[in-house]
């Protein structure tokens, strides 16, 4: 027998769902998307529309955890039976939810993205292959300058305008305008989210990161300005936060790629990451005929 529970409150989701999340180092690497969502429900970090979050159950047992937070963003689905998918999508068109996309491990993903196109009338367009990379051991780059400081309230202007760059060029798709983005910056600073790489009294680089329970921390984003590329600043600095992270206690970090980006692959693979997963992002593009 299968069934699906709906929930209205952030915590009783995250209270639910992270028993199931929960595993080894690389599992924890590949759901750690599905936990940062949650911590950012708890916190209040999506205000603009209430967010679906939903859990189908099989004999008695959670398979399949999901999770998107309108308006623009893609569902969010853990791994899973192809049996839960059928079940979630049917109970998605009836209560005719609309989705922009899906994001997930990638057997996961086809599937419901080929089920969902069929039945909506919808194309399917590839958004981004994401590599899953987890640290545990940090390799320092060389002979970089620079130092690591923690972004404060009056960095709010330059870590908004960063963070807003970093979005154009590495996640057109998002659905941020510019207040989302200023917003969101404010609060991370006040939750030491965020750091500048500093050059000669320059940011030239940007990173965030936070800590989830002491499970592991992840790194994101990273952005480097790019008059300022090609120097080491944004590898230096994402060593220097993992680092940090390590030392406060979290067993390992973790971080998102596009695969499709070599360098940037290779430049956290010379710092100690080591790829332990693939997760895929679709769009659906409603047919006009």
């Amino acid at each position: 027998m299968m069934n699906i529970t709906y929930f209205n409150d952030g915590n009783k989701f995250k209270q639910k769902i992270t028993p199931i999340l929960e595993g080894d180092y690389p599992t924890l690497a590949r759901n750690a998307l599905l936990f940062s969502i949650t911590e950012g429900i708890t916190a209040g970090k999506y205000l603009k529309a209430a967010p679906l979050m939903m859990a189908v159950n099989k004999k008695e047992k959670i398979d399949l955890v999901s999770v998107m937070t309108p308006p623009g963003r893609p569902l969010v689905i853990s791994n899973s039976s192809k049996e839960s998918i059928d079940f979630l999508i049917d109970d998605l068109k009836s209560k005719k939810v609309h989705l922009d996309g899906v994001l997930g491990p990638v057997e996961e993903t086809d599937y419901f993205s080929s089920k969902w196109g069929s039945l909506t009338n919808s194309d399917i367009k590839l958004i981004m292959n994401e590599g899953v990379y987890l640290l545990e051991k940090v390799i320092f780059p060389v002979g970089v300058k620079g130092n690591l400081k923690l972004a404060m309230k009056e960095d709010l202007e330059i870590v908004s305008q960063l963070y807003m760059k970093f979005i154009e060029e590495v996640l057109p798709n998002d659905p941020s305008d510019v207040n989302d983005v200023k917003e969101s910056v404010k609060r991370g600073i006040g939750n030491k989210y965020y750091y500048l790489w500093i050059v000669e009294d320059i940011p030239v680089a940007l990173v965030g990161g936070g800590g989830f329970a002491d499970k592991f921390a992840k790194i994101a984003p990273v952005y480097t300005v790019l008059e300022h590329r090609k120097n080491g600043y944004g590898s230096a600095a994402v060593a220097e936060l993992s680092k940090q992270f390590l030392c406060d206690g979290n067993p390992f970090c973790c971080l998102f790629t596009d695969l499709s980006n070599n360098n940037s692959n290779s430049v956290y693979q010379s710092i100690g990451y080591k790829r332990v997963g693939t997760l895929k992002q679709n769009k659906f593009i409603k047919r006009e005929y």
